[in-house]
């Protein structure tokens, strides 16, 4: 099995996970982001609980057994959007409407 990519937003999570099968012994494995080694990820699943735009990018895992077989997965892109808040998006319309009418008003007065 594959890792799987996605789309998510800033503060959520994502779960990456790989199987491996038909191996001798303990496997160990290895994640990756853009192909750095991510600390502490000897483990068939990689979770981000609060995912920040910095997550944003490629994931990839390395498996290896006892005896040293290795297997590495396809490429999993995650991307992190920033949430644009209901009450900003209202901010923006009411602050493009007004600058709006403001240049009407401009341009009436120099008629």
């Amino acid at each position: 099995m594959q890792p799987e990519g996605g789309t998510k937003y800033v503060g959520e999570s994502h779960t990456f996970s790989i199987e491996v099968s038909g191996r001798v012994g303990a496997i160990h494995y290895q994640w990756t982001k853009d192909g750095y080694v991510l600390p502490d990820s000897d483990s068939a699943i990689y979770e981000i609980v609060s995912l920040t735009q910095a997550d944003e990018g490629a994931y990839a895992c390395e498996a290896w057994d006892e005896a040293k077989t290795l297997v590495t997965s396809d490429s999993a892109y995650l991307t992190v959007l920033l949430r644009v808040p209901v009450a900003g998006m209202v901010g923006l319309g009411l602050l493009l409407g007004a600058c709006g009418l403001g240049g009407l008003a401009a341009l009436r007065k120099r008629r």
